[in-house]
């Protein structure tokens, strides 16, 4: 996800997480390229080896994950500088029953 963003927020999200996970927001530029959902779910899914909802449902749990370790405001920040439509998995609809 590194490509969609800028490399200031790449590297202060970088700053955040533990230190294993920094290299995957490592960018050597400052610029953000835009990408869509369905382009980076393809990205990942290609990376990963997987497919379709395994795709989504990966990178929805990473995401969590990230929004569990960094500040509220982190995400706002990275939230800002992604497409709308990636707000489907920042954040995910809860749809388990009583929820």
């Amino acid at each position: 996800m590194s490509e969609g963003i800028s490399g200031d927020e790449a590297r202060h999200l970088a700053t955040e997480v533990p230190g294993e996970l920094r290299g995957y927001l490592y960018k050597d530029v400052d610029f953000a390229e835009r990408i869509d959902l369905v382009e980076f779910l393809n990205e990942v899914g290609v990376r990963a080896g997987t497919d379709g909802e395994r795709t989504a449902k990966g990178a929805r749990a990473v995401l969590t994950t990230l929004r569990e370790a960094v500040s509220a405001e982190d995400i706002e920040n990275l939230e800002s500088e992604l497409p709308k439509d990636f707000r489907r998995l920042l954040h995910p609809v809860d749809r388990s029953v009583g929820a």
